[in-house]
């Protein structure tokens, strides 16, 4: 258990808000609480679920 305290990272999601007016909010949430229709932003060094759809990327390494 307290090894997995070390792993968790936070991700960040870019999410629509609001039903009325459309907003778009950049949040972090754990990795178990990204949904379908999230848009994760990477940076370098960051850990990511191995089930996204890459919509763009930019000198993308992946090991």
């Amino acid at each position: 258990m307290k090894l997995s305290e070390f792993l968790k990272c936070p991700i960040k999601v870019q999410r629509c808000a609001g039903r009325i007016e459309q907003k778009e909010l950049i949040v972090q949430v754990d990795h178990k609480d990204v949904v379908p229709g999230d848009i994760v932003i990477f940076e370098p060094g960051d850990l990511f679920p191995g089930d996204v759809r890459l919509l763009s990327s930019k000198h993308l390494v992946v090991s």
